[in-house]
């Protein structure tokens, strides 16, 4: 309210400390905290020097927007690190982000979908960045956490104040009119101005609710000196409030990528499920191009007649394999559809036709490259970034916790001035008022703010020792992946050869069956050991190309639909 005379006076040591109107003393103003964009990847996520200047002119300057503060942080601009009062932590280096959909081509997917042409996997990393149930989760959060940044600045928003008491039937009938506006600081004060007037005939003890015939204007402003100067709760919960919504990026980030990794093990899953079926069909085939043959040898008597039975005996078992591998094609696409989504976001179980005809080209593995992602898979990976967000936002909320240990000293200055005619015969009203005041108190034990320092703390020494076991466990994993990568591609060497020395035994295999050298059995062991060793390449490729995407994932490289469509050994940018 601010009818009674622009709020409480309260007299402190033989002085008279105005208070400030009748609302809160908090303004929006920017954090001191500096936006910058990362020219790369040395930027720092704490610029404590920065911190100085921006602290300073934050006092002075106008309101930012919090909208354009919310639009540059998307865009990957990141908030500095710990403020004056407390020391940064270790510069910490941050990771680029991952391929997005801004610099992907999306029409795989549409294509695809709706055509016979093979599906690729960038058109199942697109749908899973564009309609995954889980990445729209992640991006929700984004959005909580902006609403949350932005009710964090309601704190300072700037309060217009009306009120009108009137007093009709009494021995004193009087009437008073206020209206004024209180606009809250960035360093911790708050400066009012309105105007009032008040009529009529005043009890002789509420003399100052009277006011000249034209009324009276006034101004005021209210500063803390020393607790509440440089950082209150109103700063500390815009502050943290900023960096929290920040970590969701790189939780998004985290989102994508998890997603990434599992899409891409159902793809190459049902790809090999698929080269099974055909395996499968081509070893039917083989035994159904027989029967005639078989039957005209029994026929003349060359063959006994359990070759027929042999034959068919051996085509009912091609036929149960055929079928399982089909029914494992089937449950393989049902997997990938959980990925797989058309523009409505619906799953998409994706026919036999989508299937590729062969596996895309390989080469080996470069060791040095391999090493270089394994090195900068730490810095890479949004976890870490995360974390140090967090971190920042304890070194904000520490700075909170000492700004309570500070006495409470708080400066005040109000100017008044009545206009019009007199409403008294003395005149009192009529000459300038200026009014200063200081205002002072300090818990002798401050313990509240020791003990929240103590336990924030508590709270970094937990953050620093989380980091770096997150760090090392990035690390295990790049290195398990960069080893299984190795693997994979010996075992598909290893692989070749077998299918090789597998195919020229069957070719030996035939020519002693048409010279009657050996027997339907004997063929039909050659002919399964080539199908087997078809199989164990087929599946050593769908493991390297597996183990090519999980690379990508624990490096924190990621799989944009660009880098999906020519990913397979290679993990290097």
């Amino acid at each position: 309210m601010i009818c009674q005379g622009w709020g409480r006076r309260i007299a402190v040591g033989g002085l008279l400390l105005v208070t400030a109107g009748c609302g809160s003393l908090e303004a929006p103003r920017l954090d001191p905290f500096a936006f910058y964009r990362p020219d790369s990847a040395a930027a720092s996520l704490a610029e404590t020097s920065a911190e100085t200047s921006a602290e300073t002119s934050a006092e002075t300057s106008v309101e930012p927007s919090v909208a354009a503060s919310t639009a540059a942080a998307d865009s990957g601009v990141v908030l500095a690190g710990a403020i004056e009062d407390v020391a940064p932590e270790q510069t910490a280096i941050l990771p680029p982000p991952i391929g997005t959909l801004d610099d992907a081509p999306t029409a795989p997917a549409t294509r695809t979908h709706g055509g016979t042409e093979p599906l690729p996997l960038a058109a199942v990393i697109e749908s899973v960045e564009r309609a995954y149930p889980e990445v729209a989760e992640a991006a929700a959060e984004r959005a909580t956490a902006r609403g949350k940044e932005l009710a964090a600045w309601g704190a300072f928003d700037t309060v217009l104040e009306a009120t009108t008491i009137n007093q009709p039937l009494d021995y004193y009938e009087n009437y008073q009119h206020a209206v004024g506006v209180t606009r809250p600081l960035w360093s911790g004060g708050a400066v009012s101005a309105g105007y009032r007037i008040g009529r009529g005939d005043f009890e002789p003890w509420y003399g100052g609710r009277e006011t000249n015939e034209g009324g009276e204007f006034m101004v005021g402003f209210q500063q803390p000196l020393l607790q509440g100067h440089r950082i209150d709760p109103r700063r500390v919960a815009v502050r943290t409030a900023a960096l929290r919504r920040q970590a969701t990026d790189p939780g998004f980030r985290a989102a994508v990528l998890g997603a990434q990794g599992v899409a891409a093990r159902a793809y190459w899953g049902w790809v090999l499920a698929g080269f099974n079926v055909r395996v499968q069909q081509e070893l039917l085939a083989l035994g159904r191009e027989r029967v005639e043959q078989i039957e005209k040898q029994i026929a003349a008597g060359d063959l006994g007649r359990i070759a027929g039975i042999d034959n068919a005996r051996l085509m009912a078992q091609r036929e149960a394999a055929l079928i399982q591998a089909e029914r494992g094609l089937q449950v393989a696409a049902v997997d990938l559809s959980i990925f797989l989504r058309d523009a409505s976001g619906m799953p998409i179980v994706a026919p036999p036709q989508w299937l590729p005809e062969e596996f895309p080209a390989i080469s080996a593995p470069q060791p040095e490259r391999l090493r270089d992602a394994v090195v900068r898979a730490p810095l890479n990976r949004p976890e870490p970034q995360a974390l140090q967000l967090e971190a920042a936002a304890l070194r904000v909320e520490l700075a909170g916790a000492a700004n309570l240990t500070l006495p409470q000293l708080d400066a005040a200055v109000e100017a008044s001035q009545d206009v019009g005619g007199r409403s008294k015969p003395s005149n009192d009203k009529q000459p300038f008022k200026l009014i200063a005041a200081v205002e002072g108190s300090l818990p002798v034990q401050r313990r509240a703010g020791r003990g929240r320092m103590a336990a924030i703390q508590g709270e970094l020494s937990q953050n620093r020792a989380q980091a770096q076991l997150v760090s090392d466990k990035i690390t295990a994993e790049a290195r398990e992946a960069a080893a299984r990568l190795v693997a994979a591609w010996e075992q598909i060497e290893r692989a070749e050869a077998n299918l090789d020395l597998a195919q020229q035994a069957l070719q030996l295999g035939r020519v002693a069956f048409e010279e009657g050298d050996i027997d339907l059995l004997l063929l039909n062991i050659y002919e399964q050991s080539v199908a087997d060793a078809q199989l164990q390449l087929y599946s050593a490729k769908a493991s390297l190309f597996a183990a090519a995407a999980d690379f990508q994932i624990a490096t924190g490289q990621g799989l944009s639909p660009r880098q999906a469509a020519a990913v397979a050994v290679d993990p290097a940018p």
